[in-house]
């Protein structure tokens, strides 16, 4: 992967993603939880819900969809579809995605991993942002406008920031 734009250090990027690929391993590993059919429901709700959305703002990036953090030279900023209503569909997704696994299966081990997947992708957020910043000249009136990980309510006071 290494480094594409901005002030990074190649090295950083690839280990958040190697990071997040541990945990979103994790989270997919089988476990015998006590959950019962309601949380079983919600988490799935949940589940289904943050893939969706991971998915949707994974599919309006592409072709220069990334697991890195770093952004892709000449690529256009996304401010439309998901990334009109929030900066980080994937990284809000796939948190959502993975607090409805743990919620759904009760393992522990699929709390913890969701806990600490929402702390990383919090952090690659950041780091991302900063590159995005030094690399694309609209960023910084993007995220002036647009919350970065839940949407507004009705379009008043910022949230998810």
């Amino acid at each position: 992967m290494g480094l594409r734009a901005g002030r990074g250090r190649p090295g950083r990027g690839d280990a958040l993603v190697a990071a997040q690929l541990v945990l979103l391993l994790a989270l997919l590993l089988p476990g015998d939880g006590a959950s019962s059919r309601g949380r079983r429901v919600i988490g799935g709700v949940l589940l289904a819900a943050g893939g969706g959305l991971a998915l949707l703002g994974a599919g309006t990036l592409w072709p220069a969809l990334t697991p890195s953090p770093l952004p892709v030279p000449g690529a256009p900023l996304r401010t439309t579809g998901p990334y009109g209503w929030v900066r980080h569909p994937i990284y809000a997704g796939l948190t959502l995605a993975a607090a409805g696994r743990a919620l759904a299966t009760g393992v522990p081990r699929h709390r913890a991993a969701a806990v600490a997947l929402a702390v990383l992708l919090r952090g690659k957020a950041r780091y991302e942002e900063r590159q995005l910043t030094d690399a694309v000249p609209q960023y910084a009136a993007y995220a002036a406008r647009t919350p970065a990980w839940w949407p507004r309510r009705g379009g008043g006071r910022r949230c998810g920031r």
